[in-house]
């Protein structure tokens, strides 16, 4: 089985929705206070549009933006002629001091799009409003928010939507993607603006009814940004459905990563200072407060998770060279305590593992019989853990292979120990050396 970031799916409301006929934007924002009852955005207004996966290709392609992520997977010929080049726009280099050796992120995206509509006489406008003038029928009502980070490369970004769509098909308001229209602020957004008006957004969160929040590995990363923990705000108050995206493992220890490191709407940031400013002032109206919001937040993180943990089902386990700790190995560790379908697990080159992960992992082997391949090169291990790994060996019998190479603090003492270990066990596959 692949194994990919899991999704989930909490209590709310599904909302159908079909393709609107496209008419002008709407005059101005309507100006709500954050308890008000805002009243619905009517079809003519821009910001109940939505692209689907093909409309973004669209997207890209107009502005001159790489897109290769297709059905079929990745091609070389699959690449579009592109333009953007973030050198040509001076304002962008912060990037390169922020997200040192990256491309085609978000953010380069937004500039593209920006760049491409001025170019054109198109300031007043989003994406969606010229793809739907040039009668492209890949742009309607939204039916899906889109929650995510600008710091992620756009074609990894639109991976994980398509993984979503595959593995939640039944969920999502439409069987095909060409169905799903997803709100996204690249492409609804009017970007020579600052078109990001929170009562319109929260409403307009509600009318849509479905958020998919892009969580992937990294749930800090998410809840730094306010923007996005507005986002996750408005879709619970506004009884939407939030789907989250999270890796099966921050799924599984997603609760003492919280009680380590809680929810902070306070602290979270934005690009501009208007914009921390605003929302900030937005928060600080509602009842409850930051106290409010951050407990929000908080609860339905945990109960996505929850969710994803409980339909974790995968055969494998790849987390090689993902930056682990031992902490993470802890988890990974639990997760085998109780599972019975993960067979084989790549481990290898995660340096901070060390003996107290190994130790961890050695606990779960000695009750868990359905592993039977484990990957722990160059893991920081030494004796300690070898001796752990050695003892768990003996009443074990699932397991058949363990690589254990490359990690230079197990010395002869610890490698004669799981030699010992296996003595005698046909087939048995031990490296060490």
């Amino acid at each position: 089985m692949r194994c990919f970031p899991f999704w989930a799916i909490l209590s709310g409301s599904k909302k159908r929705r079909v393709a609107a006929d496209p008419a002008r934007p709407a005059a101005g924002a309507v100006e709500l206070g954050p308890t008000d009852e805002a009243p619905e955005l009517p079809d003519s207004d821009h910001l109940t549009l939505g692209l689907n996966l093909e409309g973004l290709r669209e997207a890209c392609e107009l502005v001159g933006f790489p897109y290769n992520i297709y059905k079929d997977g990745y091609r070389r010929d699959a690449w579009l002629p592109y333009k953007y080049k973030r050198k040509d726009h001076p304002e962008m280099s912060w990037l390169d001091e922020a997200y040192p050796g990256s491309h085609s992120l978000g953010y380069d995206f937004c500039c593209a799009v920006k760049a491409w509509l001025k170019a054109n006489g198109h300031e007043n406008k989003s994406i969606c409003q010229v793809l739907l003038e040039r009668g492209s029928k890949n742009v309607g009502r939204a039916n899906v928010f889109y929650s995510h980070i600008q710091g992620v490369r756009l074609p990894e970004t639109i991976k994980r939507m398509r993984e979503g769509i595959a593995a939640h098909k039944d969920k999502l308001p439409g069987a095909d993607e060409s169905e799903l229209f997803f709100w996204l602020d690249y492409t609804t957004l009017k970007q020579c603006q600052n078109d990001f008006d929170l009562p319109r957004i929260q409403q307009i969160v509600k009318q849509i009814g479905l958020t998919l929040a892009e969580l992937d590995f990294d749930l800090q990363a998410y809840l730094t940004r306010s923007f996005c923990v507005v986002e996750l705000l408005a879709t619970v108050q506004g009884g939407a459905t939030l789907l989250v995206q999270m890796h099966f493992l921050r799924a599984f220890g997603v609760a003492a990563e919280l009680a380590a490191r809680p929810v902070d709407a306070k602290t979270a940031k934005t690009r501009r200072e208007a914009d921390k400013a605003k929302i900030d002032g937005f928060v600080k109206a509602m009842p409850g407060g930051f106290k409010k919001l951050n407990a929000t937040v908080t609860k339905a993180i945990k109960e996505a998770a929850a969710v994803i943990a409980k339909q974790f089902s995968a055969s494998e386990i790849h987390l090689q060279k993902k930056g682990l700790t031992a902490y993470d190995a802890t988890v990974v560790a639990e997760i085998l305590k109780s599972n019975t379908s993960v067979t084989i697990i790549h481990l290898y080159g995660n340096k901070e593992i060390g003996d107290e992960g190994a130790k961890a992992l050695a606990a779960a082997l000695k009750v868990n019989k359905t592993v039977k391949e484990l990957y722990l090169e160059q893991c920081g291990i030494g004796d300690d853990g070898a001796a752990a790994l050695a003892e768990a060996l003996r009443p074990n019998t699932s397991l058949t292979k363990l690589y254990l190479y490359g990690n230079n603090g197990i010395g002869v003492q610890g490698k004669q120990l799981l030699r010992d270990a296996v003595k005698g066990r046909q087939g048995f596959e031990l490296r060490v050396d």
